[in-house]
């Protein structure tokens, strides 16, 4: 796999204006939270510490039901905006490997279900991992959060556990979510054969992902010190703008300055789209790469037909 082509592919796929604009519903997703983060800082800098005094040791009694519904939602909305752009991405790119069985799904809502339990089969080794290593917390919280002292030890040590076995299932699992939704959406997999697919191209060709994987990671931490650099120019672009506008009346001045805030929201939100859409373009191409790759090693007939010589595409039966 060349990993230049594929970063080179994923880049011109953002010429496509639906793929760009489903990067940017994933984006938003994330930049909701942010932005309810910003606005009750803005409102009250000292929000967090207000809150954190008003808190007691006792949790409120449905909080456990607004943190499960908040992360279905989370979910399930990554799912749908991310198996959109996977599909998008995969009609622009005219040379998707040709599978038997079922043709690619239609839309991503019809294959949510599917993509799902393809999660659940990729990520258990991590969820049983992260659930035995939270079992102090667990234990504690179930018996009323008593002898907090002398449980504290045991619960920071619970925690960083759970933040290890997260962090080191998440570099290995997180290609093969991607590979799978692939195989789910592009191909038609049941869950099971994806995830099966989704292993056998990772790890048949483990330096190859690996390697795109580690240029992945290095290529987006660049990339968000550029988006937090560009967040705060135009955060003090436009606390800059009211505090130029004090000398006129409040109403007009807060109207100025809210236009100049969207302008600059709205290009960071389309900044931001474009880096997520790049990743999914990225593993998309990757996983067409190596299908095809691993098509041509199975059957060197398949590959005759579209094989390419001086520039010229030649019939199978050259």
């Amino acid at each position: 796999m060349n990993i230049g082509r594929v970063l080179g592919g994923a880049l011109r796929l953002l010429r496509q204006r639906r793929v760009l604009a489903l990067g940017m519903f994933l984006a938003l997703i994330g930049l909701v939270y942010a932005a309810i983060h910003i606005g009750l800082q803005t409102y009250n800098p000292r929000y967090l510490t207000d809150l954190g005094d008003t808190l007691s040791t006792d949790l409120p009694p449905a909080f456990p039901a607004w943190i499960g519904g908040a992360a279905v939602l989370l979910v399930l909305g990554g799912l749908l905006g991310e198996g959109g752009l996977i599909l998008e991405a995969g009609r622009r790119v005219a040379r998707a490997p040709a599978a038997e069985g079922p043709a690619p799904a239609r839309s991503a809502l019809g294959r949510l279900p599917q993509l799902v339990l393809a999660g659940l089969l990729v990520w258990w080794p991590v969820l049983v991992g992260v659930g035995l290593a939270l079992s102090p917390l667990l234990y504690w919280l179930a018996n009323g959060q008593e002898q907090s002292q002398d449980w504290g030890l045991a619960i920071l040590g619970s925690g960083c556990c759970a933040g290890l076995v997260f962090l080191a299932g998440w570099l290995l699992l997180w290609p093969l979510q991607r590979l799978a939704n692939c195989a789910v959406l592009l191909e038609g997999q049941a869950p099971r054969a994806a995830v099966r697919t989704a292993r056998r191209l990772f790890f048949g060709q483990f330096s190859a992902v690996f390697g795109l994987w580690a240029a992945l990671l290095l290529l987006n931490l660049g990339l968000l010190v550029l988006s937090v650099v560009l967040a705060a120019l135009a955060a003090a672009l436009v606390t800059g703008l009211w505090t130029l506008l004090t000398d006129l009346p409040e109403q007009p001045a807060l109207i100025l300055t809210g236009g100049v805030a969207v302008l600059l929201g709205g290009g960071l939100l389309i900044w931001d789209g474009a880096v997520t859409a790049f990743n999914l373009n990225t593993w998309v191409l990757a996983y067409l790469d190596l299908r095809a790759g691993a098509l041509m090693l199975a059957d060197p007939q398949a590959a005759l037909g579209t094989t390419q010589i001086l520039g010229r595409q030649r019939p199978a039966d050259w």
